[in-house]
């Protein structure tokens, strides 16, 4: 394997090992602010402390110019923060953060179709074999029973897996062209989304008290959830196709389940166990199938 496939393959599972624990933390940060609210300042935060550096940066790499590249980097901000992280933290209000985690799982079905339509990037016939048994050891590991009153949640969190599909192809789009680095892909998109997101919150949701917990809760998402992990997560995106980076993210609920067994005591089932060793062998062979 190339040291730079090495290298992106890390990043993409640092970024999920990351993003496992958001389902933890916007758990806890939901006693404290409703979700739109929690979600935009999330999101506004991490463009804001990565605006210095935006600027600081200014001249070590070419412009951004052409109005279609403003226009794309706006939709990714969108798909990405109103539409997908909006919706899903909307939908863990209801549902439990492992179901949550789980339903996000079917991303890489999304970003699969997206990218098979959009950039022509087809994954081999093995890929399919072994995206097919991620969602198998998926489904092993929560087997997931919905009540009637959690299905309007799960609408909400497939509809925002729609999102995040649009945003990763839209920046591997923009990571094959190689016009824009990894810095900007971060930073504009979270201006652009976060903003809208402040906007949308404040219409729904008013101003409710900001406390010192949920700063602490606001801090953490921001920094290290949102601004390192993007960062990664786009870097990666100019060595990796978009379902191979995203197939990694069925990782992230088992991470979740894992975060909650050392930190709060739940338990692993055998069930769970063969799962996990199922979704493991599943991401393996998507990496080890891909075309050099």
């Amino acid at each position: 394997m190339p040291p730079s496939r090495r290298r992106a393959l890390s990043e993409g599972l640092l970024t999920s090992l990351i993003w496992a624990s958001s389902f933890v933390v916007i758990k806890l940060g939901l006693a404290f602010l409703p979700p739109l609210t929690l979600a935009a300042w999330r999101y506004a935060s991490a463009f804001v402390f990565l605006l210095p550096v935006l600027l600081l940066r200014k001249g070590k790499h070419p412009p951004i110019t052409g109005g279609s590249t403003w226009v794309r980097l706006a939709a990714m901000g969108i798909a990405a923060y109103p539409v997908g992280n909006g919706l899903l933290f909307w939908s863990l209000q209801v549902l439990p953060a492992t179901t949550g985690a789980f339903l996000f799982g079917f991303t890489p079905v999304m970003v699969l179709l997206l990218g098979i339509l959009v950039l022509r990037e087809f994954p081999t016939a093995l890929q399919f074999l072994g995206l097919g048994i991620v969602m198998l050891g998926s489904y092993i590991f929560f087997g997931v029973r919905l009540s009637p009153q959690e299905l309007q949640a799960v609408g909400a969190m497939l509809l925002s897996t729609v999102g995040f599909a649009v945003f990763g192809v839209l920046g591997r789009g923009f990571a094959r062209e190689n016009r824009v680095d990894s810095f900007h892909l971060t930073a504009w998109p979270l201006g652009f989304g976060g903003g809208t997101l402040l906007l949308i919150a404040w219409l729904l949701e008013g101003h409710p008290t900001i406390t010192l917990a949920a700063i602490g809760v606001i801090l953490w998402l921001s920094v290290v959830n949102t601004a390192l992990a993007y960062t990664l997560w786009n870097h990666a995106l100019r060595t990796l196709k978009a379902f191979e980076l995203n197939v990694l993210s069925n990782l992230i609920p088992l991470a979740t389940a894992g975060m909650a067994w050392l930190l709060l005591g739940d338990p692993l089932n055998p069930r769970q166990i063969l799962g996990i060793l199922i979704v493991i062998s599943g991401v393996t062979l998507v990496q080890w199938a891909a075309n050099p």
